[in-house]
């Protein structure tokens, strides 16, 4: 283990050396862990991509452990003690911020949810995991570290957003806040719409659900979203007629063609 340890060493210095040539000024050591204990470190600092420390780094590196693949992170913070080598490489992947997390989750996994939903989250969720696995703290201090805080919460927020967005997915059966616009059940749909068009008639509201379960059975993706947008646009439609005359089957029929375009009309009731 020594030998192998001074091996590594003796290439680091050679490194090194190669750096001082091609930096007029500047100066490094190597030390083996035993010898470096209790030496200071530097504070942390933020270079480009393509500055030339980071290039010359590279170099060196690819050098003495092979080949590197660096992700796509256009800037980022990296800590260069004077203890060892580079031990957080630069170049990893950016940290993610749980904004992102939250974006996702609001947008995809909301109340109302289908399969290209929730599958496109659980995606984006794992992606933020495996980053997650380079997170970064550059605050170094042992007390009210909040820094340190947030990045330990957004791990058991991956968690706890991955365990939703896969058991939403997973669950067809629509309940409480929980609803499959791509699996929607009858009475469920009814409910629904009549929360959302609460001044609505009975018969708008049975015809609309009827037209959505039509469509539903024919592979169609409407939601009841759609249907709310159809009750709303009839009732508004019908309310301008002020008491004339009007049949709410033609107002509704309007309503379809005006929310989902004229190929949706053929999953209306006839007579």
């Amino acid at each position: 283990m020594a030998s192998a340890q001074a091996g590594v060493l003796g290439d680091l210095r050679r490194m090194l050396g190669d750096l001082e040539s091609e930096f007029p000024g500047l100066r490094s050591r190597v030390y083996a862990k035993d010898a470096a204990e209790g030496r200071p470190t530097m504070e942390p600092f933020e270079v480009s991509r393509d500055a030339a420390i980071v290039r010359a780094v590279n170099r060196a590196y690819e050098t003495v452990r092979g080949k590197i693949h660096l992700l796509a992170a256009p800037r980022f913070k990296t800590v260069y003690p004077y203890v060892g080598f580079v031990p957080y490489w630069p170049g990893i992947a950016e940290s993610p911020r749980k904004g992102e997390l939250a974006d996702v989750m609001m947008d995809n996994v909301g109340v109302f949810r289908d399969e290209a939903l929730l599958t496109a989250a659980v995606a984006k969720i794992r992606e933020l995991r495996e980053r997650y696995r380079c997170v970064r703290v550059s605050d170094r201090s042992k007390v009210f570290n909040t820094e340190l805080l947030e990045a330990r919460e957004l791990g058991y927020l991956l968690d706890c957003a991955e365990t939703t967005a896969v058991a939403a997915l997973t669950r067809t059966e629509s309940r409480g806040a929980h609803f499959r616009d791509d699996f929607p059940e009858r009475d469920e749909e009814l409910a629904i719409l009549r929360e959302n068009l609460p001044f609505a008639d009975d018969k708008i509201l049975e015809y609309v659900t009827e037209f959505l379960q039509a469509a539903h059975a024919a592979e169609e993706r409407y939601t009841v979203r759609d249907g709310i947008n159809i009750g709303r646009y009839a009732i508004k439609l019908l309310a301008e007629l002020d008491g004339r005359a009007a049949a709410p089957v033609p107002a509704l029929h309007f309503a379809i063609r005006h929310v989902l375009g004229e190929e949706a009309l053929r999953y209306v009731r006839r007579g």
